[in-house]
């Protein structure tokens, strides 16, 4: 079973809904997400994130930093292309209980 994409949201200030993303690539370093908005990350940002598995109801929250954005061009069909952002995020001082879940959640990919 793959457990891609993997839903992630990022919590921002009070009042304001989380910006949601997709992960399509998820090492022990980070991950490479695409998002369903137009957000524009920053180079350097520290970020708190909750990573939602398929098979847990408890996501895994954790602090990221972002490495490195990409614009991405997608072809819908011959004469429509779309837009994408695609964000580089690694994770920052993880916990070792959240380490140890993501070691066993990428162990069984």
């Amino acid at each position: 079973m793959s457990h891609y994409p993997v839903e992630v949201q990022f919590v921002s200030e009070a009042g304001k809904p989380p910006i949601k993303g997709h992960i399509g690539k998820l090492a022990e370093i980070g991950f490479v997400m695409k998002m369903d908005v137009v957000h524009y990350f920053k180079v350097a940002e520290i970020h708190n994130a909750e990573i939602f598995f398929h098979d847990s109801k408890v996501p895994l929250r954790v602090r990221c930093k972002v490495i490195k954005t990409y614009d991405i061009l997608e072809k819908l069909n011959k004469n429509e292309k779309v837009k994408l952002l695609a964000v580089e995020m690694h994770f920052v001082n993880m916990e070792p209980q959240n380490k140890k879940r993501l070691l066993k959640i990428l162990g069984s990919t």
